[in-house]
């Protein structure tokens, strides 16, 4: 499968703190979205490149999964109604955002984590990017968003956005590209890894070559 190696590509994610109020529950910030994805799109048809778009999945969803212990895979039958109710909480925030960037002009074309990846542990063990390499061929631009997936040990966990762009950014520096750079947008030079915890945005470890080149706070 044939991509332009010449042009760069892109890996943007709107984080889930502009997305939502993460202080409240089910909220949603319709109007900054709509203003990120005007500009996106002026972007977007001016500048050659790949994009790959990520979106995070707000404050409802992280409740949600601290009260289950959903990253633990914790077993069980709470447990498993929690890593229902987290995807499920994902995926609702995920298609708001998508309706908004459809609207906006933007061709995005919806991938699930948990279709993509497996993980063994904290690190993927399978993935099957073949899909999601063929719509940037034919210039859809993939919209990914964290996902409760699979687990061999755990039996499932979280895998946030962030994490399935540095599989993306390794997977695609094995097939040759390497002018690939990452932009996290948040309202925060932290992000959320899970458990309480955060870490600074800087401190997020990409693979060799891909650059984290900007943080909107």
């Amino acid at each position: 499968m044939m991509l332009s190696d010449k042009l760069p590509i892109y890996l943007i994610k709107l984080g889930g703190s502009l997305i939502t109020d993460k202080n409240k529950l089910h909220t949603f910030n319709t109007e900054l979205i709509k203003h990120f994805f005007k500009e996106l799109k002026i972007f977007y048809s001016q500048t050659k490149t790949h994009l790959i778009f990520g979106s995070g999945a707000g404050g409802s969803t992280h409740y949600l999964a601290s009260r289950y212990q959903t990253l633990q895979g914790i077993a069980g039958k709470s447990g498993l109604r929690g890593a229902v109710l987290v995807k499920q909480s994902a995926l609702k925030y995920h298609l708001k955002v998508l309706n908004l960037g459809v609207q906006a002009g933007l061709p995005l074309f919806s991938f699930s984590a948990s279709s993509l990846l497996s993980a063994k542990e904290a690190s993927v063990d399978s993935h099957n990017l073949t899909p999601l390499l063929y719509s940037l061929k034919k210039n859809f631009v993939p919209h990914l968003y964290g996902d409760v997936i699979f687990s061999q040990k755990k039996g499932w966990t979280i895998f946030s956005t962030e994490k399935i762009f540095t599989v993306l950014v390794k997977h695609l520096q094995t097939l040759g590209f390497f002018k690939i750079k990452v932009f996290l947008l948040a309202d925060t030079s932290e992000v959320y890894i899970g458990n309480g915890q955060t870490i600074k945005a800087k401190d997020l470890v990409f693979p060799q070559k891909a650059k984290l080149t900007k943080v909107v706070v």
